[in-house]
């Protein structure tokens, strides 16, 4: 084995055994950034959620006419709109010609209904499974994305990785967020909250992933 083969098997075992850490890093610090996005949910939505809260409650005793007309107009679980131009759903009562539908559409109100048929617990154990999965998951993702930019990027130092997550939630939310104002009459208020709650968790996500999803090529011997 003549000394560049032995160099160049040196420098692919380094490559390998780097991915082998890059990964390591990725799961454990987006584990840790899944840990720190569950608790500022806790209390983003326990404080703010409870001071600001963006949600606005039913009246009595509309709120008991409406309940029970949902239970006996709405099928299964679903989002309904109204007015509702029919298209497929003409089976439906509710279904509008487009001329009905238009002339609706301008008169107004224009209301979307999110329904869960099946009720449980407000604390569902499965819900915040599922939620702190959802997180370490988009963590994940995010340290991926790192890794992939960070040496094309130059995402050498902490702050630039920080802003590189605090980015990648702003256009997420600009795009989610602001578009359900603009396409679907959502208030202003109402998404404006969930955009800042969206991008102070990728902040929060940033604080650790910058710490800890740090890109580093292999020595190569002399």
């Amino acid at each position: 084995m003549t000394c560049k083969t032995a160099a160049q098997m040196f420098r692919l075992f380094g490559h390998q055994l780097n991915r082998i850490f890059m990964m390591k890093r990725i799961l454990t610090g987006s584990f840790a950034a899944a840990i720190a996005m569950f608790v500022w949910g806790w209390v983003f939505w326990g404080v703010l959620g409870m001071v600001l809260n963006p949600f606005r409650p039913i009246p009595d005793p509309a709120a008991q006419v409406i309940v029970a007309a949902a239970k006996a107009a709405f099928t299964e679980s679903a989002v309904y709109r109204y007015p509702h131009p029919g298209g497929e759903n003409q089976e439906s009562p509710a279904a509008s010609t487009p001329v009905d539908w238009e002339q609706q559409h301008r008169e107004g109100p224009l209301i979307e209904i999110v329904y869960h048929a099946g009720g449980g617990p407000p604390m569902n154990p499965k819900m915040f499974v599922l939620g702190f999965l959802h997180m370490w998951f988009t963590a994940f993702v995010i340290g991926l994305i790192m890794n992939q930019f960070g040496a094309s990027a130059r995402l050498s130092s902490y702050r630039d990785r920080l802003a590189f997550v605090i980015i990648l939630g702003f256009l997420s939310s600009l795009w989610i967020d602001a578009g359900r104002y603009i396409w679907f009459y959502h208030p202003f208020f109402h998404e404006l909250f969930h955009a800042f709650y969206h991008i102070s968790g990728f902040l929060v996500a940033g604080l650790v992933l910058a710490a800890t999803v740090k890109r580093t090529e292999p020595h190569s011997p002399r």
